[in-house]
């Protein structure tokens, strides 16, 4: 992604001394709120979307994060035939709350940047402040009323004009210069991620995170004890394994990230190593080994919402075992290394899911 965890970690560690910030168990992506969330009057709060065209590829940042110091703009562009949680939009109410309507002004807002808005100049490029940026009026791509991001088309307008994707591969661009609705391109919105939650271990009777800004020899392993230091992290974002509904499913492939509320580029995701280990991948949010499934301990254990405070057993989807700390060392590194059954788990493989936004 450019730049790396450790070329920022001197900035930062010196800003938390400075300000005198208390990072840990600190939510490092803040909860949104419902007011600037989209997704009609039934999205609940917290939730961001992935951004497609509508059946087909999916959009990220290129040339991203921008060099040298990570301020800077990056346009949108609709490359990858595959679902990448990292990007984290959402499509802000520009006036009023509530549920948005086909033909209301919005902002285009997205997560990863330092700076968060986009902007249609020549092309429709994201990373700056709202002060700098433009509204688009998003319009269904039929009919009219409530838009539910997840299921409908939507398509963009700036200035009047319809939104396009023009090009191909590494060289596409966005650009908004047609007066005809039947030019644009059709977007959908499915969610995709939802802030912030935390994994409470039911031997520990702690929350499960990792150091954020570890930069020594080796991986970061996600523990359940204590002590933690600085830059262990607790507050989780869940990303959905396939987005769709703004719902945490039971039995559903998740995973579990943060991202620093600074260099927000930066992102951190739960994976599990060969040997069963849970650790923190920096900057990576592909691969099979950062899937999970959460599994409820008492009543059906799969299907579903996961409400807040439910009591949930936590399984690697990529290799099938459950996860959790021994009881001889609680402050050790989080294990997928349990066959099961689910019934017969020790307390160290039990968990409260709760969600904090």
């Amino acid at each position: 992604m450019g730049l790396t965890r450790s070329s920022v970690l001197p900035v930062v560690l010196l800003l938390a001394c400075g300000l005198a910030l208390a990072l840990a168990g600190r939510s490092l992506e803040q909860p949104a709120r419902r007011s600037t969330l989209a997704g009609g009057a039934a999205t609940p709060r917290g939730w961001s979307h992935a951004l497609r065209v509508k059946g087909g590829k999916w959009c990220g940042l290129r040339d991203f994060p921008p060099r040298p110091d990570g301020y800077g703009v990056s346009r949108l562009y609709c490359p990858s035939n595959n679902y990448d949680h990292n990007w984290m939009w959402r499509v802000v109410k520009a006036a009023g709350t509530g549920a948005i309507s086909s033909g209301d002004e919005v902002w285009l807002y997205i997560n990863n940047p330092m700076l968060k808005y986009c902007k249609s100049g020549t092309v429709v490029e994201c990373g700056y402040q709202q002060s700098e940026a433009n509204k688009f009026v998003v319009e269904k791509e039929s009919g009219s009323g409530a838009i539910n991001f997840p299921t409908d088309g939507v398509v963009l307008k700036a200035a009047g004009n319809y939104c396009k994707l023009v090009g191909s591969k590494h060289s596409q661009t966005l650009r908004c210069g047609s007066t005809a609705k039947s030019d644009a391109t059709v977007f959908q919105l499915p969610a995709a991620s939802f802030v912030a939650t935390q994994l409470i271990n039911s031997l520990s009777l702690s929350a499960c995170g990792a150091n954020f800004f570890y930069d020594g020899p080796g991986m970061a392993y996600v523990g359940c004890g204590t002590p933690r230091g600085p830059g262990f992290t607790i507050n989780n974002t869940v990303a959905l394994g396939t987005p769709g509904s703004p719902v945490v499913t039971a039995g559903a492939n998740i995973t579990f990230k943060a991202y620093d509320d600074l260099y927000s580029y930066q992102v951190s995701v739960w994976k599990v190593d060969k040997s069963g280990k849970v650790w923190y991948d920096v900057n990576n949010t592909r691969g099979t080994s950062q899937w999970f499934v959460l599994e409820r301990l008492t009543g059906a254990a799969t299907g579903g919402e996961l409400t807040s405070m439910t009591k949930v057993a936590l399984k690697s989807a990529s290799n099938g075992k459950y996860c959790g700390i021994p009881a001889a060392d609680i402050n050790g590194d989080l294990r997928c290394d349990l066959a099961g059954p689910l019934a017969s788990l020790p307390a160290g493989y039990k968990f409260t899911y709760m969600v904090l936004a």
